[in-house]
């Protein structure tokens, strides 16, 4: 995949012990925490999302994940990106990615409604994980449809209110933690990226139980997940190669690119097993963003074969 200078990070994966980290720890019967700081409006976070979903599909029997809100947009008046310094600026930028990568970016929402804030969506994600941990991931995916694939402001509460429903949560009881509780804990999220000096998103704070630590940041290639997985638990196991079924039975929705990588397939060669799934009506699509050949893929109520 090719990846434009400016994506690309310094990367250094130094050990480190931290009394904040300590704290995160995984449950006993996982090897491994990741301390995922990301953010609803975060570019790179939806560009790495193939990355990610296959470190989950691969190693989720030694993978614990906390997903950490970092805060990317206050607002425009304390905003201090060196690239984006307005909203002119941001649809310029996911302009230029839109056409360097494979995942697709819409830029329309910085024309037509543009997001004062990112932390609504990210209070929004914290009242959702204090319902249910695997709901709220499938909420913050369903947001990131709306804003990168669909241009829609997310910070809109009557997306909020739809993608809460959607994702099975008691909208409710969002709306009511919305006011208060999850503030509290979108703070202490803000409060635990300033301790790890957390500055730019994705980052990601690997820690094994004897609480060494490997810092990821920025666009990461899957090997260097699998990296630093192997380092950790020497005798880890990589599962066999996915299957249309097992993807789909683990995420609802995928573009292309990301089936694609899932499958240790070329673009072109999922696209046609995708399409051949289409017609006979295992899979739905919509086409999406200016008519490009990637699709949202929904998994539909007929039993995947």
């Amino acid at each position: 995949m090719y990846l434009p200078k400016y994506l690309i990070d310094d990367i250094k994966v130094p050990l480190i012990t931290h009394q904040s980290i300590k704290n995160k720890t995984a449950p006993k019967y996982k090897k491994v925490n990741l301390l995922y700081f990301t953010d609803p409006i975060c570019s790179t976070c939806w560009l790495m999302q193939p990355q990610l979903r296959k470190l989950i599909i691969q190693f989720s029997d030694y993978l614990e994940i906390d997903y950490c809100m970092g805060g990317l947009l206050p607002s425009w008046e304390n905003y201090t990106g060196k690239m984006i310094r307005n909203k002119d600026d941001a649809y310029k930028y996911w302009e230029s990615l839109s056409s360097d990568f494979a995942m697709p970016i819409n830029p329309d929402v910085w024309k037509k409604d543009p997001l004062l804030s990112s932390f609504p969506p990210s209070i929004a994600f914290k009242a959702a994980q204090i319902q249910d941990r695997e709901k709220a991931i499938v909420f913050l995916r369903r947001l990131s449809e709306q804003i990168f694939v669909k241009g829609n402001n997310i910070s809109n509460n009557e997306i909020i209110i739809n993608e809460a429903y959607e994702s099975g949560l008691d909208v409710a009881r969002l709306l009511r933690d919305l006011k208060e509780k999850a503030k509290i804990l979108f703070e202490e999220d803000l409060k635990l990226a300033d301790e790890l000096l957390v500055k730019s998103m994705p980052t990601f704070i690997f820690t094994d139980r004897f609480d060494n630590s490997v810092i990821l940041k920025g666009i990461q290639s899957f090997e260097a997940f699998e990296k630093v997985m192997k380092a950790f638990v020497p005798e880890i196991e990589t599962l066999k190669k996915q299957t249309l079924k097992s993807i789909f039975d683990k995420y609802n929705s995928l573009t292309s690119i990301e089936y694609a990588f899932l499958r240790d397939l070329s673009l072109i060669e999922a696209e046609k097993e995708l399409e051949k799934n289409y017609k006979i009506g295992i899979i739905d699509k919509k086409q999406i963003f200016n008519d490009r050949l990637i699709w949202l893929l929904i998994k539909k109520d007929k039993k995947v074969k």
